[in-house]
């Protein structure tokens, strides 16, 4: 089960996803269930659509590592 700990490569201490790292890739796929109604409201093509969520969403997983912090004790969501 994933628990938000990963090892570090250099000192093989457990680390945890910061307070706002965690916030952030919740955040991060907000936006693509709204690309197929703006798609709709903007007359765009079903394939045209179904790329662009594409694009987005591979955007997203290649650009959230370089958002990650990490620290040595876990911290509360809230």
């Amino acid at each position: 089960m994933f628990d938000g700990r990963k090892k570090c490569p250099r000192c093989e201490e457990k680390q945890f996803f910061t307070t706002d790292t965690k916030w952030r890739q919740g955040f991060a796929g907000v936006p693509l269930p709204f690309v197929p109604f703006v798609g709709q409201i903007l007359n765009f093509s079903f394939p045209m659509i179904l790329s662009s969520m594409l694009i987005i969403g591979l955007i997203i997983i290649l650009i959230a590592p370089f958002s990650y912090e990490f620290t040595d004790k876990q911290q509360p969501l809230f």
